[in-house]
């Protein structure tokens, strides 16, 4: 008799071993990707500038950063930037497409929390209002990624009633498959290859982030015909409304308390944020402007000072420049930015 139970005992802590070792494994299975993979795993053009970046930086000592979406990318060319500012500058343009609010944002935070003080100087951040998911973003893991709870307290905090059922969803949808680990592992193992194989196709090797859509995708696939500026006058119209009635109380608290984090964490890293409103005006965008202080923003929203961008001769399609547009944006870049310069003696 006593020898069974002893058989049993011994079974027993047998069983509970495997269990362990099991629950080890799983562990183990389950945070190895959150440690192979980059913070912003989920955004392929972002994290291939990034490697861009991190293999030049050595080499080019950047330490001006452009980051926002597709705007960003298409509006600055950082060499012309570099070149006509009175500021010592060496600039990277890490826009890619769709990299809006609240990914933005997940990003500019990984990004200044991953630098050492004094690394970068200026990081120029765009303003976008919360994304309501395009169609791209809603089945893949371009909003799993950066879906975090915090992320998902400001979607259903923030969004509109009306928006509520149709966007939301979708982010809970996704905040379940980020906490269990679908679709990681193999953007992870995506990314460790990244780090040593450089896709030469995508940026230019000794690009400094800038990527006209002219050479991207070619100009036969543009959206716009040059001749129908009626988008553009639409845009100018609401422009010029929201400047001369302002409204700065309908910002949302959300979006200031992400915008400011920004600024703050920025600067105790010896990094000063400076967000850009681009021309492709957005009400709720120019509201979280007029917001924000005076040494961190630069508007070139407003059609009167900036007619320039809202001439559809120089955009590519309705929301991006081409490559003279960019070059007259990036001019006009450079002058408020030396001007912000020796008025806050940044």
């Amino acid at each position: 008799m006593g020898q069974t139970n002893l058989t049993r005992g011994q079974a027993l802590r047998k069983f509970y071993a495997r269990v362990g070792v099991f629950a080890v494994l799983m562990i183990g299975v389950t945070q190895l990707p959150h440690l192979l993979k980059h913070y912003g795993w989920g955004n392929g053009p972002f994290v291939d500038k990034v490697v861009h970046f991190e293999k030049r930086q050595s080499e080019e000592n950047f330490n001006t950063i452009f980051l926002g979406s597709s705007t960003i990318n298409s509006h600055i060319v950082s060499p012309l930037f570099d070149s006509l500012t009175q500021a010592d500058t060496r600039s990277f343009n890490m826009g890619a497409g769709g990299t809006v609010p609240p990914e933005s944002f997940f990003l500019l935070q990984h990004f200044i929390g991953d630098l050492e003080p004094g690394q970068i100087k200026y990081l120029f951040a765009e303003i976008y209002p919360f994304d309501t998911l395009n169609k791209l973003k809603k089945s893949n893991n371009r909003i799993r990624y950066f879906n975090k709870w915090r992320t998902l307290n400001w979607i259903m905090s923030d969004f509109e009633e009306k928006e509520l059922s149709e966007y939301v969803p979708v982010y809970q949808k996704h905040f379940v498959n980020q906490q269990f680990n679908v679709g990681i592992i193999q953007e992870a193992f995506n990314y460790q290859i990244k780090k040593y194989v450089y896709f030469d196709d995508y940026i230019p090797e000794a690009s400094n982030g800038y990527l006209p859509l002219e050479d991207v995708v070619g100009v036969a696939n543009r959206k716009l015909k040059i001749h129908e500026p009626s988008v553009f006058n639409a845009k100018k119209v609401q422009s010029d409304f929201a400047h001369k009635n302002p409204t700065p109380d309908e910002a949302s608290p959300n979006f200031m308390q992400l915008a400011n984090g920004i600024i703050q964490q920025g600067m105790d890293k010896d990094v000063h944020v400076i967000f850009i409103l681009p021309p492709t005006f957005s009400t709720d965008a120019f509201e979280a402007y007029l917001n924000l202080p005076d040494a961190h923003k630069l508007d070139f929203s407003d059609s009167q000072a900036y007619p320039e961008l809202y001439d559809a001769s120089n955009y590519f399609d309705t929301v991006h420049l081409n490559k003279k547009g960019a070059r007259v944006f990036t001019s006009f870049l450079a002058d408020a930015f030396d001007d912000l310069v020796e008025d806050f003696s940044l």
